[in-house]
């Protein structure tokens, strides 16, 4: 038969362990969560010093976004820097001043059209045009551009641009053509000086009917 006196002590020893228990399970579960939520720590804000990095979740950009943005802004950097040193360098010379480099103008003069079935040089009708060269300072080149063919395709034809003022083709200006379809060619020329009446010849040498397009002068100024 057990002793009264141990029975007494093992159940004071029970009832002192449970109400450790659940003293501890109240400070653990109650009392701790609520003064670390309102502690002064807990509730300042984190500081801005803190990196930011992909391992939040609310990170929209990632590693790889982060380097393209980083690669994005040191080419930005540079192109600053090289227009910084331009300007600088601009700046330093005195009286440095913009000079715009002049352009070449063109000017087409239009002949006109026609045809010929004759092998010895004709006049083209309709393709008189007076040209003075003091209405063209500083020429820098001319040229005669026909397009032609022989519808046949027999024979070659030729044209040509004549100085009627002076009576003599203008040197150069021979240019010619074997083909059924329209063909541009080119020739470079120099015009008298002064004001002087062209017109354009052609011919053909198997006397087939032999078509002049179009033909025109153009001239280039600088």
């Amino acid at each position: 038969m057990q002793n009264p006196v141990v029975t007494v002590l093992i159940s004071i020893l029970t009832i002192i362990v449970i109400v450790n228990l659940v003293l501890l399970n109240y400070t653990v579960f109650r009392i701790i969560p609520t003064r670390v939520a309102t502690s002064p720590i807990a509730q300042s804000p984190l500081p801005s010093s803190i990196p930011v990095t992909s391992d939040f979740p609310n990170d929209t950009c990632g590693v790889s976004c982060q380097k393209a943005i980083q690669v994005a802004l040191t080419s930005v950097d540079a192109k600053i820097a090289t227009l910084s040193t331009l300007k600088t360098r601009t700046a330093s010379k005195p009286g440095a001043t913009s000079t715009p480099v002049p352009a070449a103008k063109e000017f087409f003069i239009p002949l006109g059209s026609g045809s010929t079935t004759k092998s010895d040089w004709e006049d083209v009708a309709g393709t008189d045009v007076y040209v003075d060269t003091a209405n063209f300072p500083n020429i820098k080149q001319t040229y005669f551009e026909v397009s032609m063919h022989i519808p046949t395709k027999n024979g070659t034809m030729y044209a040509r641009l004549y100085n009627v003022t002076d009576k003599h083709p203008v040197w150069n200006s021979d240019v010619s053509t074997i083909e059924d379809t329209s063909t541009f060619t080119t020739a470079k020329i120099m015009l008298d000086p002064g004001n002087k009446l062209y017109r354009v010849q052609m011919r053909t040498t198997l006397q087939y009917p032999s078509l002049l397009d179009n033909a025109r002068i153009k001239i280039l100024i600088q």
